[in-house]
This record gives structure tokens, C-alpha cells and sequence, in this order.
């Protein structure tokens, strides 16, 4: 199993690295480290390795981390991600010197990381299994819990392509912390037995903020140039052809009596910054957030938000927000940060990456529904003109998410009966 999982990878992923660390340059400084070119952890201390692949899980896994490390202070806490992103944002919460890339998933390569790590106990995020990684983890004894389990149907449909291969390779995780009865049902059907499988809730129902802090939120207005009497509107997480929909929305409210808007367009890639930033200008004068200060705010009615982290901040200074990836067949991007803050949001028809959230807020009547582009502006006119109605809409919202939380301690409770 171990060669053949080494062939199959290699066949299929190192073209891929290879073309971009020669031409793009993407990967060149993350390649030595995904290797195994990291150091040997020093200590005696148990170590929980947690793994987390990009931006979603790094935060979803904020709120465990920082209840294990109140649980067992004693142990050492190593993070590792997969994406460049995802890396910048563990350094920024956990600190740089706990955070490396998750290894290639070679053998020899698996082999080195926990050579170096000696993990005592490890936890993955969601559903990021591969197999010599688990191999390894069962030949050495150390349990293997994934958290926060959220599996698709695309991913359930790979599962059951590969059959008994797969089924042996998820059996080898000892708990799976699902964040719904649906994902639970799904990863069960699997072959999974019963009882390694349990339903605790999201942990990104734990991040999710719900008080904001009204002098932060009146200096992000400050920054933004919003006067008393502006609205501002923020698109979050958009996505290629996402913001010419949102930029054709301003403009047309503009021209309809709401002269008195702002937009701070926020790109779910940094690469697409500059691209962004050339079409927003053909709509008008746009300001960068990274070079606004409190000396000098934005006088443009166009922000682009071009740093990184700060979007929900941004969110909690909006007065309506649209949520990018919706609009495309991606699945939405995170629209329980505005929820959260009770900001009146719209979204489009695609969110099956938060299905369960989204149905939460439907039955709350807590989120504004778009079936196509072109109903953008009409959406987005009301919340402007109804602000009690759309005040009810947020505090629906804040109120529905509220109900979610506790999936941290559930999650630790149950993890904590593996390090026994």
C-alpha cells in the first residue's frame, strides 16, 4: 500500500509542484520544508500536532488550540498547513515558531515529520487524510482524531471510487468529530464504525464574532471616509466575475438615490488584487487600504481591501455586506462572520460549503437569498431603504448563531480520551 500510495501521488503531484517552482515561482521557499527540512522538536513534553490546511481551518481551530493548551500546559503544540495563506495566518495566531508546511505525502517523507515531531496525539481538520500519513501515525501508536469533519459529496463520491482501499485507510483514525448529522451519516456510509463517529457541532460557530467593539468599528469607518449620514457597503471573498457584478450594483444604486454609498471590495485571492484593482477604476476613483491611515482616509468611494486578516473587522463597520462565491459554482465563502455581527447579508444560490449554516439563517429569516446576478442591486436598494427592517434581519442572524456554539468543549472532551 505504502508504494503504491508513493507512485500515486508522485504521478499525480509532482508535475504540478515542479511547474510552478520553475515557473511561477509559487512553492520555492514551502518545497525543502514539505520535504521533511525541519527541526527536531527538543523536549520531553507530549506534543499535539494539529493540522490545518488553509485560512478556514487555521481560525476554525483557534478556539481548540487555545482550550488545549488551558487543558495540558505542559504539552508542546506544533501546527502545520498547507497553503501559503493558511501558514501566514497560523504564524500570526500561534506563533512563527510553532508553524511549518504539512509534509508531501511520501513515506519517507511522513517518516522524517514524525522523527522530528514525535507527536503524541494528532488532530486533522475536517477531512485532510492521506495515507502513508495515517500508515505511519497506526505504526507508531499515535491516534489520529479528525475534527470538525465536513465531507462533500464530490469527496464522498472519491471515497467510494476507491473502495476497500479507502475504507482501510479512514478506519485507521480513531475519532471522527463531525460538525453535522448529515456529515456524520455521510462518513459512516464509508464503512467507518459507529462508534469512532460523533456529532459535535462546528468549530467555526466558536470564532464566529458577535460583539463587536464600537470604537474599532467607528475608526474603520473613520479610515474609510464614511460621514454620519454614508452607508457602506462591503463585498467579502469575491471571486473572478463576482466583482464586476458587485461594481455594476454600486454604480446602478448610485444612479438610483443612494449617493451617499461607499464599497470596499474585498478579493478572495490576493494574486487578483491588481486585476481588481484595474476594474474597479473603470467604475471610478478607488483607494487601496494599505495605503489609507488615520492621517490620511479614503476620500474614494472604491476601497479595495488589500491586506490580509482584516476582513472581519471590515465587516463589523458594513451596513449591508454581500458574501463572494455564491454567485459561481464554488459553494460561498464564510457568511457567518457578518451573520455574526448581525450585519444584514446577501448571498447567491451556491453555499453547499455551509449548507448547514445557511439553512440555520434561512429558518431565522436571518440572511437576503439571490437567485441571479441581476437581482444584486434590487437586494441590496432595500436593505438601504428599510434599515429597521434589515436591523431585524442581523439581530435574526446574531440571535440563530448564538445557539450554535459549544462544539469546543465537546471536541476536547472527547480528544482528551485518546491521550490517556
Amino acid at each position: 500500500m505504502t508504494i503504491l500510495a508513493d507512485a500515486l501521488y508522485g504521478f499525480t503531484l509532482l508535475p504540478h509542484y515542479a511547474w510552478h517552482r520553475f515557473f511561477t515561482g509559487k512553492y520555492g521557499a514551502a518545497v525543502p520544508e514539505k520535504l521533511g527540512a525541519i527541526p527536531v522538536r527538543s523536549g520531553a513534553e507530549k506534543c499535539l500536532w494539529l493540522h490545518a490546511v488553509s485560512v478556514g481551518e487555521t481560525l476554525a481551530a483557534r478556539p481548540l488550540v487555545k482550550a488545549f493548551e488551558k487543558a495540558y500546559p505542559d504539552w508542546n503544540i506544533v501546527i502545520t498547513t498547507t497553503t501559503a495563506t493558511g501558514r501566514e495566518v497560523a504564524c500570526k495566531n500561534f506563533g512563527a515558531e510553532r508553524v511549518l508546511y504539512f509534509p508531501l505525502d511520501f513515506s519517507l517523507t511522513v517518516k522524517k515529520f514524525f522523527d522530528c515531531l514525535r507527536p503524541t496525539l494528532v488532530v486533522l481538520m475536517e477531512l485532510e487524510v492521506w495515507p502513508n500519513f495515517l500508515a505511519e501515525a497506526k505504526r507508531r501508536g499515535v491516534p489520529v482524531a479528525v475534527a470538525n469533519v465536513r465531507i462533500t459529496d464530490r469527496s464522498l463520491k472519491r471515497f467510494r471510487f476507491f473502495g476497500s482501499p479507502a475504507r482501510n485507510m479512514l478506519n485507521q483514525v480513531s475519532l471522527w468529530l463531525s460538525q453535522s448529522e448529515d456529515y456524520a451519516a455521510k462518513v459512516k456510509s464509508l464503512g467507518v464504525p459507529e462508534e469512532k463517529v460523533h456529532v459535535v457541532g462546528s468549530l467555526k460557530y466558536e470564532m464566529i464574532p458577535t460583539d463587536p467593539d464600537p470604537a474599532l468599528v467607528q475608526e474603520w469607518r473613520r479610515l474609510f471616509g464614511v460621514r454620519e449620514n454614508d452607508r457602506l457597503l462591503v463585498a467579502g471573498s469575491t471571486h473572478p466575475s463576482e466583482e464586476k457584478v458587485v461594481l455594476e450594483a454600486f454604480a446602478k444604486l448610485l444612479k438610483s438615490g443612494f449617493e451617499n454609498l461607499k464599497l470596499v471590495l474585498a478579493p478572495r485571492h490576493p494574486d487578483r488584487l491588481e486585476e481588481v484593482f484595474s476594474l474597479a477604476k473603470t467604475f471610478g476613483e478607488v483607494a487601496r487600504r494599505s495605503g489609507l491611515s488615520e492621517a490620511t482616509p479614503a476620500s474614494a468611494p472604491l476601497i479595495l481591501l488589500d491586506t490580509m486578516g482584516e476582513l472581519g473587522q471590515v465587516y463589523a463597520a458594513a451596513d449591508a455586506v454581500f458574501v463572494g462565491g455564491t454567485l459561481i459554482d464554488h459553494g460561498g465563502q464564510n457568511m457567518l462572520e457578518p451573520c455574526g455581527l448581525g450585519k444584514p447579508t446577501v448571498i447567491g444560490n451556491s453555499y453547499y460549503n455551509f449548507s448547514e449554516a445557511v439553512d440555520i439563517l434561512k429558518n431565522a429569516d436571518g440572511i437576503r437569498f439571490i437567485a441571479t446576478a441581476e437581482e444584486l442591486p434590487e437586494a441590496l436598494g432595500e436593505i438601504f431603504s428599510n434599515a429597521a427592517g434589515a436591523k431585524k434581519m442581523g439581530v435574526r442572524a446574531r440571535e440563530s448563531l448564538l445557539k450554535m456554539k459549544g462544539a469546543t468543549d465537546k471536541t476536547l472532551r472527547l480528544i482528551a480520551g485518546l491521550t490517556a
